[in-house]
């Protein structure tokens, strides 16, 4: 379950994107707007794991599973001072192959 005090910031923080995600977001062919619809609204938040941060930020792993075959990664930094949302990388995950792989090692 996600903490009150994360939902509300992913809810109201502004979101800036870093020029590394920009390219991954093409490449991997993910929506600016799907992810800023998973940070807004959580419904799909699964996983969450928090990472060491900077100075005046919280940084956090997030993973959103809005299908059965596909979930979404995103690595973001939490500046509460500025009260923005960096995000720093996103990742789309295929969990049919993961789920075969995971077969064959038994």
């Amino acid at each position: 379950m996600i903490p009150n005090f994360l939902k509300n910031k992913l809810a109201t923080y502004s979101i800036e994107f870093t020029s590394h995600v920009q390219i991954r977001l093409l490449q991997r062919q993910i929506s600016r707007e799907i992810l800023i619809k998973h940070l807004r609204e959580c419904a799909h938040l699964k996983v969450l794991e928090q990472q060491s941060g900077g100075k005046d930020e919280e940084k956090y792993k997030l993973w959103f599973v809005p299908h059965k075959r596909i979930a979404y990664v995103y690595v973001v930094a939490i500046k509460d001072v500025a009260k923005k949302i960096i995000v720093i990388t996103a990742i789309k995950q295929r969990l049919s192959w993961q789920r075969k792989v995971q077969g064959h090692d038994k």
